[in-house]
């Protein structure tokens, strides 16, 4: 059965335990960000596995990963800021997007089914918030673009690069 993503319901559903803030500093979302996990994983996954390893945790968290076949799991409630941006301006005002890839080093290439699936996300999502369709650079940003840090992320996804259109 086709997803209905005017819905927002998600394939899965795994959340991170903590590594994100509850709620959005009264802040609106007004764009999508767009990441590039450089893991192989859905989003189960992620969360078990890097964001909640029982030994070495990752201080952080997206709203939603796409895994390497299309697999959409939610990992952070919409109400909820996740700490995927590195950019306290950003973080409350993005939904945030981890795409899986289908290899790993040094091509890193993405499926077809996660890039279209990312896309269809962002996209409602842009819709259910009332920011228009999506426009690279005005709603649909890369981290790369967001981050106070400095990341090559999204990688391939990012402006330029093999997988931007």
């Amino acid at each position: 059965m086709a997803l209905n993503y005017y819905t927002l319901q998600p394939d899965e559903v795994c959340l991170v335990k903590g590594n994100h803030t509850i709620g959005r500093q009264g802040l609106k979302p007004t764009h999508v960000t767009r990441h590039h996990l450089a893991y192989i994983g859905n989003g189960r996954d992620v969360v078990n596995n890097i964001w909640n390893h029982p030994t070495h945790p990752r201080a952080a968290s997206a709203h939603h990963v796409i895994g390497p076949k299309g697999w959409w799991t939610q990992t952070v409630w919409d109400m909820n800021t996740a700490w995927a941006d590195a950019s306290g301006w950003s973080n409350p005002r993005a939904d945030t997007i981890e795409h899986s890839n289908d290899t790993g080093a040094p091509g890193w290439t993405i499926s077809d089914e996660t890039i279209i699936k990312g896309a269809r996300v962002a996209a409602a999502y842009l819709l259910h918030r009332g920011n228009g369709r999506p426009v690279f650079g005005k709603n649909v940003k890369d981290h790369r673009d967001v981050s106070e840090l400095g990341t090559s992320c999204p990688f391939h996804l990012a402006n330029g690069g093999k997988y931007h259109n």
